[in-house]
Formats: structure tokens, sequence, C-alpha cells
């Protein structure tokens, strides 16, 4: 939690935050968590496990590839930049929930992989 504070006061200080993405994001994010543990419970743990460790080596490989980039935050119109926060965050927050890991680990990989950040 003091780490995610600190960094995040960081960011804000550099004005490295793109609310119009971020906000629906957090939303969406917090939205889809309960729905993700939904289906985590409904669904074997062998398919857990296979889930999770794609995701895992999904992120490792983005960091790998991606890692040295420079953040920036594009500038694309503000509605697409809604409707893309929404639609990561509600997958963001599903993976979390099912997954039982912290937001963040899929955060990193949608960052990544959209290049946002």
């Amino acid at each position: 939690m003091t780490t995610a504070g600190s960094a995040s006061f960081t960011y804000l200080k550099k004005k490295m935050i793109d609310f119009h993405t971020a906000i629906p994001f957090l939303i969406f994010s917090v939205i889809g968590a309960p729905i993700g543990t939904h289906i985590g419970m409904r669904v074997s743990e062998e398919t857990i496990l296979f889930i999770f460790s794609v995701v895992i080596v999904l992120v490792g490989l983005s960091m790998l590839i991606n890692g040295k980039k420079q953040a920036y935050i594009s500038e694309p119109a503000t509605h697409r930049r809604l409707f893309l926060g929404s639609l990561v965050g509600i997958g963001v927050g599903i993976s979390a929930g099912m997954l039982g890991i912290g937001g963040g680990t899929s955060w990193c990989l949608c960052f990544l992989v959209l290049d946002t950040g």
C-alpha cells in the first residue's frame, strides 16, 4: 500500500496520469473484481492455474520486451480513452478477482501491451 501510494504520488507530481483513462479504469476494475470472484468459484483449479500461469508469463515477457520504453501519455480522442479505460478495467477486475491476484499484475500487462505508460 505504501509503495503504491508513493508511486501514485510521484506520477501525479510528474503529470503522468491520464485521468480520462484512469478513472473509468479504476471504477470498472472495482466492478469487475466481484464478477471475477464469482466466476473463479465455479471454474476448476486446473483452469485457474492455467490462466494464472499464462497471465504471469505474459506479464514477464511484456516487461522484458517493453520494459525500457519511456512513459508518455498519448492523446487519442477523449471518448476513446474513456471506453478503453472502462473495457480494460473490467477485464483487469475480472482477472484479478478470478485469479486472486492484485490488479497491479494485470495492470502492468495491459499498460505495456497498450503502450500507454
